[in-house]
């Protein structure tokens, strides 16, 4: 694993003996990469960390949670030979440090991608394609659109995709219907109602799908009945009312609903759970 820290720091032309700290522990082939990196982007520091075990396409890993300090720029870890580089506004991502993260790539396959900024457009994301092992991405963009999510659609081998704060509505929803590998969809406060889903009809291998704060109501449910596999649903903070509950009598897999912060009464969760007494429902 590589962690890499970017605090905003005077630049300095003598020698710097913590770019010499950071080579101990890469191959000699990432020391001249790092090195770059380092001297680059003086702010930025990189350390080499315990492997983590590998992503699994088939079961959901427990969450990865990554701290990043105070002014942080730039956070990447390598996990198992790959790799995880988060971007936060203060970091430019054209120029040296695109260039050095494709070189990287090619060393140790880049899976995860961490996006926070709103100055985005989708030019910025356009470095994703360049990407081939990358299997979780994750944008917050209140700047996103729908059009945005063309790039990511071409994002063939993506596991798992996280929106938080991004205003794309169910039309962008449609566009990534074709990423037959995800098994994960994380949408948080985003415009999508839900009917969008009615584009995966039929999907095979999306389980697992989050849809915090955004405003889904009783059709987008209907739609998410025809995800055969659905196992995780969390609806928390949308605008469904029992008659979702209906849609999700005909989920057979399903085996956790949240409903909480919505219209969904104590009566009707209570008759859903009579019916699917193997079901846990949070309302």
């Amino acid at each position: 694993m590589l962690v890499v820290l970017a605090p905003m720091v005077a630049c300095s032309q003598d020698p710097d003996p913590r770019v010499e700290g950071m080579l101990r522990g890469f191959s000699p082939d990432e020391q001249s990469i790092v090195a770059e990196l380092a001297t680059e982007h003086p702010g930025v520091s990189l350390s080499p960390l315990p492997p983590m075990e590998p992503r699994e396409s088939t079961a959901k890993p427990p969450p990865n949670v990554v701290v990043i300090p105070p002014r942080t720029t730039a956070s990447a870890e390598l996990r198992n030979g790959s790799s995880m580089v988060m971007i936060t506004p203060e970091l430019e991502m054209t120029g040296g440090f695109r260039t050095s993260l494709l070189e990287l790539n090619e060393l140790r396959p880049v899976t995860q991608v961490r996006i926070r900024s709103d100055r985005l457009t989708s030019g910025d994301l356009s470095f994703l394609s360049e990407l081939p092992e990358l299997d979780e991405l994750q944008l917050q963009c209140r700047r996103a659109d729908d059009d945005m999510m063309d790039t990511v659609a071409a994002l063939g081998n993506l596991l798992e995709l996280r929106l938080t704060d991004t205003p794309i509505t169910d039309a962008g929803l449609t566009r990534l219907a074709g990423l037959t590998r995800l098994t994960t969809m994380r949408l948080t406060n985003t415009k999508v109602e839900g009917h969008g889903f009615a584009a995966f009809k039929g999907n095979q291998v999306l389980q697992f799908v989050y849809l915090t704060g955004s405003p889904v109501d009783d059709d987008g449910v209907k739609a998410l009945a025809g995800l055969p596999r659905l196992t995780y649903l969390v609806l928390n903070s949308t605008s469904v009312t029992d008659e979702a509950l209906r849609h999700v009598e005909k989920m057979p897999h399903l085996m956790l609903l949240n409903v909480e912060s919505t219209k969904v009464t104590n009566r009707a969760a209570q008759r859903l759970l009579q019916q699917r007494p193997g079901l846990r429902v949070l309302y």
